[in-house]
């Protein structure tokens, strides 16, 4: 079976382990980085690449250039090469439906959810802000519509009380690699059978706002609690007191007991870089280990 992969950064690495653990012809490896990348993007790869980069370096694997998924370039190089499949992962362009039916059977998209839950561009993110207690993986085939096509597989991820949003990716992204042989055997021997996702269940988060303050006032702990963790590492978190803006480490706060002072900072401590602060469930909480920012 002849494959490309088209995705970015850790969830593209593991699409290329599980490949090469599946012994699969990989006919190239299409990165997000390279799409209308520049000569800094060739140095970059020459100096410090990343994951993807690294592996494909060490199985010797096609490092493809095209100027997007859509292009009549891209669609040209998988009808000469007879591609079976094309596994997608972590990608910024809507492909268009004369690519999706390019290959010999079938584009196949990886979303790290339990579709037709949380589709959108972070549900690491979503999955945790929203308190749920588990999450997955789903193997789905592409339409023109993101997200949205019929399931072929799906696996679930538990979330524990502490993760963050890179815990949770971790945990999904190892999945994936462990999941991709058994999915191919599968596809080969015709045992998977496409699924119409519920569009009455189906919900949809965008990428969320730069700005990330946290208002004591009307948030209770637990909400964030959730917000820190989830945000995880994508968007600082901040605590704004008088012009000041303090970055909050989602594993360096704990309870420091009950307060009717909604929203007042009742302790500091300039030693350990804390601020124990009440929130609007009147629990107050103390944040060990800020970085001040005065611009965001």
């Amino acid at each position: 079976m002849s494959i490309v992969l088209v995705g970015k950064g850790k969830m593209l690495s593991a699409m290329i382990e599980g490949c090469v653990s599946a012994n699969l012809k990989i006919a190239g490896v299409l990165r997000y980085e390279t799409v209308n990348s520049s000569s800094l993007q060739f140095i970059k790869d020459f100096i410090s690449p990343g994951p993807d980069k690294l592996l494909i370096n060490r199985y010797k694997l096609p490092d493809l250039k095209f100027k997007s998924v859509n292009s009549k370039a891209f669609k040209s190089f998988l009808i000469r090469k007879n591609v079976d499949i094309v596994l997608v992962g972590t990608w910024g362009e809507k492909f268009k439906k004369e690519i999706i039916d390019t290959p010999r059977l079938a584009t196949i998209n990886i979303h790290p959810s339990l579709l037709p839950e949380y589709r959108g561009p972070n549900p690491y993110l979503e999955t945790i802000l929203h308190g749920e207690k588990e999450s997955g993986v789903t193997f789905h085939l592409m339409d023109e519509n993101y997200d949205s096509g019929k399931i072929l597989l799906q696996s679930r991820v538990p979330i524990q009380e502490y993760d963050t949003g890179e815990d949770l990716r971790n945990k999904i992204i190892y999945n994936i690699h462990k999941l991709i042989p058994q999915f191919v055997s599968d596809v080969s021997n015709g045992l998977l059978i496409p699924v119409a996702q519920n569009e009455r269940a189906a919900t949809y988060y965008p990428l969320k706002s730069r700005e990330n303050i946290i208002n004591f006032k009307k948030q209770t702990s637990s909400e964030i609690f959730r917000q820190v963790r989830a945000f995880y590492p994508w968007i600082p978190c901040y605590i704004e007191l008088k012009g000041k803006f303090f970055r909050i480490s989602p594993n360096k706060w704990s309870i420091a007991g009950h307060s009717d002072r909604i929203g007042r900072v009742i302790d500091k401590n300039s030693k350990t870089k804390s601020i124990t602060i009440v929130c609007a469930d009147g629990i107050a909480v103390r944040f060990d280990g800020l970085k001040i920012y005065r611009h965001i």
